[in-house]
């Protein structure tokens, strides 16, 4: 099961009301060893579509940057 800290699930709603009536995007990040979600990165809908998502490219980029300066050097624990 998936830990999710408090903050990080606050994020996540806030974002999915923000973007109504389009789909939200965002990723978690965090340790695959644990099971824990370390943060949550919003990130745009490309789509623009209430209906499909698609995570804008640059943002995917900049999440998994944030993820990697983050968490250890060991790219094979992380989550995204």
């Amino acid at each position: 099961m998936l830990r999710l800290p408090s903050l990080a699930l606050a994020q996540l709603i806030g974002q999915a009301y923000d973007a109504l009536p389009d789909e939200a995007c965002g990723l978690l990040t965090g340790l695959a060893a644990t099971a824990e979600a370390m943060a949550y990165v919003p990130c745009r809908n490309a789509a623009g579509s209430a209906r499909v998502y698609t995570i804008d490219p640059r943002d995917h980029l900049r999440a998994d940057r944030e993820a990697a300066a983050s968490t250890p050097t060991d790219s094979s624990s992380r989550r995204r």
